[in-house]
C-alpha cells in the first residue's frame, strides 16, 4: 500500500487563508461601493435651465446632463434666440416647445425650424389668424417636423425628466394668454414652474387642482407684468428664485407692484432687462445662477 507525504512547506498556513480571505472581501465590498456610487452618480440627471436675453418675450433653452435640448418660445423674429443657439452649437433640439401664439413667443420659432433638426414640435392647438401664426404654420408645413398638441394632465418625456403639463384643459378660442401651457419639471428635489403668459383665472384654477404648487424656480408669467402673480398664487406658489424676460422699453413689463410682490413673497428675483442671459444649473440637489451682469433683486 503506498503512503502519499503532504510536504508542510507546500501549504498555506491558516493564517496566509484567513489574509487572502479577507482581501478578497475586502475587495468585493469596495467594487459593491465603488459600483452603487457609479450607477448613482449615472442615473441622477440634471439640467441647466437659460433664459436667453431676447429683450421683450421668451425664449428659454433646457439642456439635460444626458445631452438632451429642449426650447421653449424664441421671442420675435430676429431677436436673438438662433444666434444664441448657434454660438452655443446648439443643433438639434428634441422637443421645441411653443406656450401660446403671441408674436413675442413665437416670431422667432420659423428660423429656428429652418436652422435646425427638431424632433417634435409642442403646442396648445389653438389656431388664430395672425400673420406671425400662418408664418409660423407654413414652416411647419415645409419642415414636416412632427406636431403634438398637449392639455393637462399630459406627460412630455425629455431624457430621463418628465415635464409634467398643467394648462390648458383646453384651447378656448377667446383668450390667448390663457392657453398657454404651463410646464412643470422636477429634476431631483429641485422643482420648477414654467408659466407662460397666464393670467390670473389660470393662477386661481391652479390653486383650486389640489396640486402642490411649491417650487424653488419660478418662470414669472406674462413678463412680470400686472395680470399675473397675485399674492394668492405667490403664497401657494413661494418661490425661492423667480425669473423673467422683460425690456426695459415696453411699457408696462416689468411691472414694479409685480416686483414688489415677489420679493415680499421671498424670493429673490431676475430679470433679463437687468441680469441679461440667466443660467440656472442644478444636480437635482442644489442649483446655482449665473448672470450676465448685475446682483438679483433680494426678498424683503
Amino acid at each position: 500500500m503506498s503512503t502519499s507525504i503532504r510536504n508542510p512547506e507546500s501549504q498555506p498556513d491558516h493564517f496566509t487563508v484567513r489574509l487572502i480571505l479577507t482581501f478578497f472581501s475586502l475587495a468585493a465590498i469596495l467594487l459593491s461601493i465603488f459600483a452603487w456610487n457609479t450607477i448613482g452618480q449615472s442615473t441622477q440627471p440634471g439640467l441647466e435651465m437659460v433664459l436667453i436675453n431676447i429683450n421683450h418675450g421668451d425664449s428659454i433653452l433646457l439642456r439635460s446632463t444626458k445631452g438632451e435640448t429642449a426650447l421653449i418660445d424664441a421671442g420675435y423674429p430676429d431677436a436673438g434666440t438662433l444666434k444664441y443657439l448657434n454660438e452655443h452649437t446648439v443643433k438639434h433640439l428634441d422637443l421645441l416647445i411653443v406656450t401660446h401664439h403671441d408674436e413675442d413667443h413665437i416670431g422667432g420659432i420659423p428660423e429656428v425650424l429652418r436652422a435646425l433638426e427638431v424632433d417634435t414640435y409642442i403646442e396648445n392647438g389653438q389656431v388664430i389668424d395672425t400673420d406671425y401664426f400662418h408664418e409660423l404654420d407654413k414652416t411647419l408645413q415645409e419642415t414636416g417636423v412632427r406636431r403634438k398638441t398637449v392639455r393637462t394632465g399630459d406627460r412630455i418625456p425629455f431624457g430621463e425628466l418628465t415635464l409634467e403639463v398643467w394648462n390648458p384643459s383646453r384651447a378656448r378660442p377667446d383668450v390667448v394668454n390663457n392657453n398657454s401651457i404651463v410646464l412643470f419639471l422636477q429634476v431631483g428635489k429641485v422643482r420648477f414652474l414654467l408659466t407662460g403668459d397666464i393670467e390670473t383665472p389660470i393662477e386661481e384654477r391652479l390653486i383650486n387642482s389640489n396640486r402642490d404648487l411649491r417650487v424653488d424656480i419660478l418662470k414669472v408669467a406674462h413678463h412680470a407684468g400686472n395680470t399675473s402673480s397675485s399674492p394668492a398664487f405667490l403664497e401657494a406658489v413661494k418661490p425661492k428664485i423667480a425669473v423673467y424676460s422683460a425690456s426695459n422699453n415696453f411699457p408696462g413689463f416689468p411691472n414694479e407692484d409685480t416686483i414688489d410682490l415677489l420679493r415680499i413673497a421671498g424670493a429673490k428675483v431676475y430679470g433679463t432687462n437687468f441680469n441679461g442671459t440667466i443660467t440656472i444649473n442644478t444636480d437635482g440637489k442644489t442649483y446655482s445662477i449665473s448672470t450676465e451682469t448685475g446682483q438679483p433683486l433680494l426678498p424683503y
